[in-house]
């Protein structure tokens, strides 16, 4: 066996962490279509089961992301990990994440790095090594997916914290509509 060299995630003969990953994703699409029950996608997104879908796809995607840095800016990884840690602590939910991250990185911002270009120096710290991977959630039972992958992205945090613990905490991601302390002062 072999193992991922940006996650350690433990590769099957020929198999990459992409497949695994992708393993991950057809449990997400049996997860969704036992909570979807038939139901069109359009308005199916529209309920509670599909939000739990939404935020565990959040949780699966990022966290894959988190795990695998190189190839992404700086500012995207700490842009999604900033927005796990606000959806984990229900600060946030995953549309407000999605819609700042359009804005973010509508236009000239990159979010990926050159292929070849290897991790991006402004990153620091980062964990080598990770308590879950995506190993862990390619074959739990669908039903119990959404926790899993929770729990992934709960540990993926909790593993770049650990590294950087000399890290100032960013500030906290205001919701639309909040008003924002000193907001009300007019400029004299």
């Amino acid at each position: 066996m072999t193992s991922c060299a940006e996650c350690g995630a433990r590769l099957g003969p020929g198999e990459t962490c992409t497949d695994l990953f992708n393993r991950m994703l057809a449990v997400e699409w049996a997860m969704i279509g036992r909570l979807g029950g038939g139901i069109a996608p359009e308005a199916f997104l529209a309920t509670a089961a599909g939000s739990i879908g939404t935020r565990a796809h959040f949780f699966a995607v990022g966290s894959y992301q988190l795990q695998h840095p190189e190839g992404l800016t700086a500012a995207a990884l700490t842009g999604l990990l900033l927005g796990i840690g606000d959806v984990l602590a229900g600060r946030r939910g995953v549309t407000d994440i999605r819609l700042d991250a359009r804005r973010a990185f509508n236009g000239p911002q990159r979010v990926r790095r050159g292929r070849g270009e290897g991790r991006d120096p402004a990153l620091g710290k980062w964990p080598s090594a990770w308590p879950l991977t995506v190993a862990d959630c390619c074959d739990v039972d669908p039903d119990d997916y959404a926790d899993a992958v929770r729990r992934l992205a709960e540990a993926t945090v909790a593993a770049i914290d650990a590294v950087r613990p000399g890290a100032p905490s960013p500030p906290q991601s205001p919701r639309r509509g909040t008003p924002q302390p000193g907001a009300d002062r007019k400029r004299r």
